[in-house]
């Protein structure tokens, strides 16, 4: 596919603001456009379209609407059409449209819509995360996360926060209460809860900048916890 900078930076601009499970979620739609368009494209039959239905949409776990949803977002990157030019009822500005039927989604086949969504699949796979890939190492003060190194200033606050909550890996998903931080950094110390929401938002803004994850660390005004789909294997 032709290298196109600003639609390439506006798909992975799109990426980084979606939660891993969404990102899961589109990588499962266009598998199963991807499988349906091989079919027809190895016929090698022009200006055929394929009927997704209800089949189709529990295989890639999601509704009717989210394919929707990802296709018009689609449409509007690549300024393509997913549906036949003839087709009536569209969405979107004639981007995407939909079937008569309330329960179907027809798809254009044609070589460009291949191409993008074979493009589109490679670049959420390198965005999705969905096994035990955070960890952090103390000795080099450096979080390791969707294959990516984030080093902090060892022996600060959000280094010592870093320390406690990956301390133990039985309880990588616990829930930590900032006085509990605060009890194992340092008691004679009047640590108080915004201080550590404080640093938790430094790190989870450093985490962003880094890998397009938002919500690696789930915080409260008194507690924070590693996001758990980040913690299950494949």
């Amino acid at each position: 596919m032709e290298n196109n900078t600003d639609k390439n930076s506006e798909l992975v601009h799109w990426f980084k603001s979606l939660s891993n499970d969404t990102l899961i979620q589109i990588a499962s739609i266009i598998k199963v456009l991807i499988s349906r368009l091989e079919v027809k494209m190895g016929n090698k039959r022009l200006r055929e379209v394929i009927i997704l239905d209800e089949k189709d949409f529990k295989k890639a776990g999601s509704s009717r609407n989210e394919f929707l949803d990802i296709l018009k977002q689609l449409s509007k990157i690549f300024s393509i059409k997913f549906l036949p030019s003839s087709y009536e009822y569209t969405l979107v500005r004639d981007m995407v449209g939909v079937s008569s039927k309330e329960t179907s989604v027809e798809i254009d086949v044609n070589t460009r819509v291949f191409e993008v969504l074979n493009f589109v699949l490679a670049e959420v796979e390198k965005m999705v995360t969905t096994k035990k890939t955070v960890s952090f190492n103390e000795d080099k003060s450096v979080l390791y996360f969707n294959k990516k190194e984030i080093a902090f200033r060892r022996y600060s606050e959000q280094y010592h926060t870093l320390r406690i909550i990956f301390q133990d890996k039985d309880e990588a998903g616990k829930q930590w209460f900032y006085s509990e931080i605060a009890e194992k950094l340092d008691s004679a110390k009047s640590y108080k809860d915004k201080d550590f929401h404080n640093y938790l938002s430094a790190i989870k803004r450093r985490v962003s900048a880094e890998t397009g994850i938002k919500d690696l660390f789930l915080t409260t005004n008194q507690s924070v916890r590693i996001n758990p789909d980040y913690l299950k294997s494949e």
